[in-house]
């Protein structure tokens, strides 16, 4: 190359550093996109960027249901076990062993006192002779790990502020043998993005005077029995109201009890994906309420999809028989029916308790809860990362 040639390119090369430098610079010292602050409730997809907890975060699956940096906590939970917190702040135990009893089994871990957070350094199947009593102010956390439960239950018995999340429950052993059991007055319980199938009785029973409950991302499949609320007590003491929260959460092929709840509860069933049942789908008896809100229910050979039990009451008497049932907004497929909605002026109002945003019922919705719900959520990779 020619001198003349050289001190060309030299200064062509000379003149882009010139007219690319202040746009480099601009790049190197230009803020962030504003990010608005994480909203429970409200659905994100992914590339959206918000803040939470003083940092920057993007979704990274469509609205997964935990909150960003839901690695190092879980919540905050939805409906009426709002304000739960587990084991947060308490120490961190982990399973280190699939065995059912012993050194580093799940069964050792909850023997404790709380508060904990019970994590799982294995992978695979805990086989439980007896069921396991969940202490109070306890995390069980089976994200980032592959863990299926089965033989018998894991029990909330009388104690309060327990997070059970990211589990796989089957093939219980026993005729009356329940995936999950909560009661005696447990409270503020939160139940989130477990996968239940082949249990004897219910995928999850909420009895004797538990309450505060909420029951999110849940998938219930290969299952007769979803979920039973308020058993297991006489039908007219109204003492031990359970008050229990339900949403995005799928009831897939099970016969019945998607919820069934009996005296006095007051379940809100809203956000959920109900489908292809074979008996009842929402059932309510002995004065209690149920309000359906922006479902999704696909009838397939069953098309009744709400049951309120009723007798014939004397004049101006309710019926102990009867249970009362609102729907709003909910989308009903392949000729499903709801013609169990009755005396809708006496079920109760979320709203006066807690405030959530409730989707629109669309097949958009009912995809998010087909990909999103049961354990298998919390392999698919975190919900949330850092954000720059």
């Amino acid at each position: 190359m020619s001198r003349a040639s050289s001190f060309g390119a030299v200064l062509v090369a000379a003149v882009l550093l010139v007219c690319t430098l202040p746009a480099v610079a601009r790049a190197q010292t230009a803020a962030p996109a504003p990010a608005a602050a994480w909203a429970p409730g409200r659905g994100y997809a992914p590339g959206e960027v918000v803040t939470h907890g003083g940092r920057r975060w993007v979704a990274a699956v469509p609205s997964a249901g935990w909150a960003p940096g839901a690695g190092a906590e879980v919540g905050p939970a939805q409906g009426f076990a709002q304000g739960v917190t587990g084991g947060r702040g308490g120490r961190e135990v982990w399973v280190t062993s699939l065995a059912d009893t012993g050194p580093g089994t799940l069964r050792e871990a909850l023997g404790r006192s709380g508060p904990m957070w019970v994590r799982f350094a294995v992978d695979g199947v805990i086989q439980l002779a007896t069921p396991i009593r969940i202490p109070s102010n306890t995390t069980v956390d089976g994200r980032g790990a592959s863990i299926t439960v089965t033989g018998k239950t894991l029990r909330v018995d009388g104690t309060s502020n327990v997070i059970l999340t990211g589990l796989a429950f089957r093939d219980g052993t026993g005729d009356t043998t329940d995936a999950v059991l909560v009661q005696r007055k447990a409270t503020r319980v939160w139940l989130d993005h477990l996968d239940i199938a082949r249990y004897p009785d219910e995928a999850i029973d909420i009895s004797q005077g538990a309450t505060r409950v909420t029951v999110s991302w849940v998938h219930v499949h290969h299952q007769d029995k979803g979920i039973l609320i308020g058993s297991w007590g006489d039908n007219t003491s109204t003492e031990s109201i359970a008050d229990v929260t339900i949403h995005h959460s799928w009831f897939d092929r099970t016969g019945q009890r998607n919820p069934r709840a009996v005296r006095h509860s007051r379940v809100h069933v809203y956000n959920s994906y109900i489908s292809g049942w074979t008996g009842q789908a929402m059932s309510v008896a002995n004065w209690a309420q149920i309000a359906s809100e922006g479902n999704v229910i696909s009838a397939e050979r069953t098309k009744n999809s709400l049951v309120t039990n009723a007798t014939t009451p004397s004049a101006g008497n309710r019926s102990p028989g009867e249970g009362y049932a609102r729907v709003r907004g909910d989308l009903l497929r392949f000729g499903a029916v709801q013609d169990g909605v009755r005396r809708p002026e006496l079920v109760f109002d979320p709203a006066a308790s807690y405030r959530v945003t409730v989707a629109p019922a669309d097949l958009a919705l009912r995809d998010q809860i087909a990909a999103h719900s049961g354990a298998r959520a919390v392999a698919d990779g975190p919900a949330w990362l850092p954000a720059p």
